[in-house]
């Protein structure tokens, strides 16, 4: 017995989900790389009036960074999945993957 919603899923469609979702995650470090080198230099790490506990050179590196992170496990999973095996995901698994939008 399957407790609770899953999914059964080829493991070709999986490494195409994955790799999908690697060049989405890969998209979002040139976006955040673009947004970090249009930010204007700043003297402080923060200014004062700012209400952040980081400047945004640092927040934008940090995003970067876990996109790129995830970018490289996606590519990790698609290659090392069995095409022929069958792969039983949660809606956890679907929202990595990007299949669902959101998580409760």
């Amino acid at each position: 017995m399957i407790e609770g919603l899953k999914v059964t899923v080829s493991g070709a469609e999986l490494k195409s989900l994955c790799e999908v979702r690697a060049g989405f995650h890969e998209e979002r470090v040139k976006f955040y790389n673009e947004q970090r080198d249009a930010l204007p230099e700043m003297d402080e790490d923060v200014p004062e009036f700012a209400n952040v506990s980081k400047a945004p050179q640092q927040m934008m590196a940090d995003r970067i960074k876990a996109h790129k992170g995830e970018a490289e496990e996606m590519w990790f999973f698609s290659k090392h999945l069995v095409p022929e095996e069958q792969y039983l995901l949660g809606r956890e698994d679907l929202a990595r993957l990007g299949v669902v939008s959101s998580r409760y």
